[in-house]
């Protein structure tokens, strides 16, 4: 995760540029669309986080699901797509 995906979902579709990864180094050049401060990305790069540690959590899951023998077929196919999906 870096901040140049953060700033793509936060403003879809903005003008701007970027030097690394700090928005200290944020060119912004979109004329509809306002800059997001460096608390807004924050923010956004920690909801990303546990979005990600919580689809992690749901994999883990799901692989022991898939292993249990009592689990329904159909439940499975779900959770390996599941463990499959990126």
């Amino acid at each position: 995760m870096n901040t140049a995906s953060i700033l793509t979902d936060l403003r879809p579709g903005a003008a701007w540029v970027m030097q690394g990864d700090s928005i200290k180094q944020l060119k912004w050049f979109d004329k509809t669309q306002t800059a997001p401060n460096e608390v807004e990305v924050q923010k956004a790069k920690q909801t990303r986080i546990a979005n990600m540690e919580a689809r992690e959590t749901k994999k883990a899951q799901a692989r022991l699901e898939i292993k249990n023998a009592t689990t329904p077929i159909n439940k499975k196919i779900d959770d390996l797509i599941l463990d499959l999906d990126q």
